[in-house]
């Protein structure tokens, strides 16, 4: 089943290189509704120089484009340089016949672009280990640092490691004086065996905040293995993904991302599934991809290629660097603003919890068990304990079932929680075969502050009747907890906001 945004774009293959698309506003009228895929079409199949009509859809979860027939997505990044993101933030910015789609504009494109005008330009890498200098001084990031050291002679070159213990940057390692005042500063946020949710606490502002030109996400292998056992583990990663890059651009909206598709394991096929979760919350976002895993599968996971059986040695570390370096140097310097997505709205009522007609909840919502609710500042306060104790709210089932391609929840939540993962709130969806429970992850570690958690990509199309429950943090032998939240959303796209 194919679902498809109510927006059309008009795209002109003209002629030359296969790369030169052109893409303009059509009526909204024009878009076309096709129950089944269409016969696939490769680029150079397109009728050059004539218009065709396409719109932007959903296909079994992957973004996808089609006009007289499927265009399919990945000929369209392989064959044209030309993905899905670069059509819709086109289209959504008012682009004319004039603008010309060559290149992609990703998380090198702002950074770029100011270091080629002369300026300084600073990039954020946040990472787990396969990014992680201070532990491994041959990773990507050092590598690609020398790369723009080379390559911009008047820059001089910075790069500051993060440091766990202490909580801040290190003073800078100096890779190279320019001939200019101009510098780059390449921020390496990583820290071995972390997932992306250890910044966005009290982390968020010494590491996150740098006031950077780009944002490389590189995280994933943390991800699948802290929530395997969940039986949810891709929209909980889709969500921890969204949370993190929703977060950072809640700070910076203008500021374009790309996020990395990691290495496969050496030995087993255990992450089989990350690429294409990381590509779904990429098109989500509006982010770039740098496809490493390929690259390693081309090789067929050549054990020259790791130090371990998950992470890369120098041979790896240099995939790494040709990934990220081609990336960068097909990135597009004309600054484009991130695309809008498509949203359907919030489906919750009193998202913010800011009217309470009864002092013992907020409206719309209910407590259940041993709970107590009160109004705390600008933020909901529930303290209790036990798995039977929250608040509720009966969701409009038809509005969620009304989420295609899939429901996703996200809640701003402040913790006091002493266990590393915690919890958080449950959508829970009856259909004629149960009820399911689909959870935000918790993630204690430097959470001294409110961060968003999301899970995002819940099948919620068979829903009878639908709940969503916001719990208090279980703490150890069954002590009562504590927990804030300040805001929930539950929409057909993660969004960062209770509006």
């Amino acid at each position: 089943m194919k679902f498809w945004i109510a927006f059309v774009a008009t795209a002109l293959l003209v002629s030359g290189p296969a790369s030169a698309w052109e893409v303009r506003v059509a009526p909204a009228s024009d878009v076309p509704i096709f129950e089944t895929p269409g016969s696939q079409a490769t680029v150079g199949a397109l009728p050059a120089g004539k218009p065709l009509t396409i719109s932007i859809c959903m296909l079994d979860g992957a973004w996808c484009m089609a006009g007289d027939g499927v265009v399919d997505a990945t000929k369209l990044r392989t064959e044209a340089g030309v993905t899905v993101a670069d059509a819709y933030r086109a289209f959504r910015n008012g682009a004319t016949p004039s603008t010309a789609v060559t290149g992609r504009q990703n998380g090198f494109s702002a950074f770029r672009a100011k270091i080629e005008a002369g300026q300084s330009a600073r990039l954020l890498v946040w990472s787990d280990s396969t990014g992680n200098v201070i532990d491994h001084p041959d990773r990507w990031p050092a590598r690609f640092a020398t790369f723009v050291a080379d390559r911009y002679k008047t820059h001089s070159v910075d790069l500051y490691l993060w440091d766990k213990a202490a909580g801040h940057y290190l003073p800078p390692r100096n890779i190279a004086k320019g001939s200019t005042g101009a510098t780059v500063a390449i921020y390496d946020f990583a820290v071995s065996g972390a997932v992306p949710q250890l910044g966005l606490g009290a982390w968020f502002e010494p590491a996150v905040a740098v006031d950077p030109d780009g944002l490389i996400l590189n995280h994933g292998i943390n991800l699948l293995t802290a929530w395997d056992a969940t039986g949810q583990r891709f929209p909980t990663i889709r969500g921890a993904l969204a949370a993190a890059i929703g977060q950072f651009r809640l700070r910076y909206p203008d500021v374009p991302v790309s996020m990395i598709q990691q290495n496969p394991n050496r030995d087993d096929d255990h992450l089989v599934g990350l690429p294409s979760t990381i590509s779904d919350a990429a098109a989500t976002a509006g982010a770039g991809i740098i496809d490493v895993y390929s690259r390693f599968a081309e090789r067929a996971k050549d054990p020259s290629l790791y130090i371990d059986a998950i992470h890369p040695g120098p041979d790896g570390n240099a995939i790494y660097e040709k990934a990220i370096e081609d990336h960068f140097l097909a990135a597009r310097t004309d600054r484009i603003a991130a695309p809008t997505p498509f949203d359907f709205g919030n489906i919750v009522v009193n998202s913010d919890f800011s009217t309470w007609t009864d002092p013992a909840h907020p409206d719309g919502w209910t407590v259940v068990g041993d709970v107590a609710a009160t109004h705390d500042g600008d933020a909901l306060r529930l303290e209790g304990g036990g798995q039977h104790a929250f608040l509720e709210q009966q969701l409009d089932v038809q509005r969620l079932r009304n989420l295609v391609p899939g429901a996703s929840l996200c809640v701003e939540k402040k913790s006091t929680a002493t266990s590393r993962t915690e919890a958080g709130a449950t959508l829970a969806i009856v259909t004629a075969t149960g009820t399911q429970y689909f959870n935000t992850p918790g993630f204690s570690e430097h959470q001294d502050g409110f961060a968003w958690w999301c899970i995002s990509g819940i099948d919620a199309k068979s829903a009878k009747s639908a709940s969503l429950r916001l719990f208090p943090d279980n703490n150890p032998g069954g002590r009562r907890g504590t927990a804030w939240y300040r805001a929930v959303s539950l929409r057909n796209i993660p969004v960062l906001s209770s509006r």
